[in-house]
């Protein structure tokens, strides 16, 4: 299994396409959300706008993956 981000537990995958390169886009949920402040308040409707997770493609990839499918041993203890 290749350990990039559409195979990892932390990944969202939000539906939509970058349609530049073909691949799915979705957000690591490895860690809270970030402040990110807007240049232009006013478009805001919510401060919580501003705090958001990062986007990634789908054949991205860090040093902390995590697969989303269940490991042998996980599937053993429960036999």
């Amino acid at each position: 299994m290749k350990q990039e981000c559409s195979e990892c537990k932390f990944w969202q995958d939000i539906g939509e396409e970058d349609e530049s390169i073909d691949k799915a886009v979705g957000r690591c949920r490895r860690y809270p959300p970030k402040f990110y402040p807007s240049e232009t308040p006013q478009y805001i409707e919510s401060p919580w706008e501003w705090y958001e997770q990062p986007f990634t493609v789908s054949d991205s990839w860090c040093g902390e993956f995590v697969s989303a499918l269940p490991s042998r041993k996980s599937e053993e203890a429960k036999d």
